[in-house]
This record gives structure tokens, C-alpha cells and sequence, in this order.
């Protein structure tokens, strides 16, 4: 059985600043304290704006599985 276009969900490539504390549940500041020590996916400038960041999806799912594995 296929399913319709509806029915899939697709990640996001990116994650914005406000998608972080719902998906990784940190602030933007817990995160660039943690990028600093090297414990988490550094954020990354998006094409098209100067102002603009934020982290790739798959790094953050993977830091997540890691942080899971640890508790």
C-alpha cells in the first residue's frame, strides 16, 4: 500500500533557533555553550540570509540518539 504525499512526514534539513527547544529541548544558549566544549553539532549559516542559522537536522537526530544512549 502506498502512501500519499499527506500521510509521509519529512524532516526538515534545517532547524531553526525556535525549533531547538522544542526538538533537542535546550535554548539557543545551552547549545552555543555546548558547541564551545565541542559537545554539540555546530550551527551553520543558511544560504540567501547573513542573519540567518541554524543546524542540520540529521546532526541534531544523531546528537539526540547519543545523548540517549548515555542516560
Amino acid at each position: 500500500m502506498n502512501k500519499s504525499p499527506t500521510q509521509t512526514h519529512v524532516k526538515p534539513l534545517f532547524i531553526r533557533r525556535n525549533q531547538l527547544r522544542e526538538i533537542a529541548g535546550i535554548s539557543s544558549s545551552t547549545a552555543w555553550r555546548l558547541e564551545q566544549d565541542g559537545n554539540f553539532p555546530k550551527r551553520r549559516r543558511i544560504a540567501g540570509s547573513s542573519n540567518c542559522v541554524g543546524w542540520l537536522y540529521s546532526e541534531i537526530e544523531e546528537w539526540l540518539n547519543n545523548c540517549e544512549q548515555i542516560v
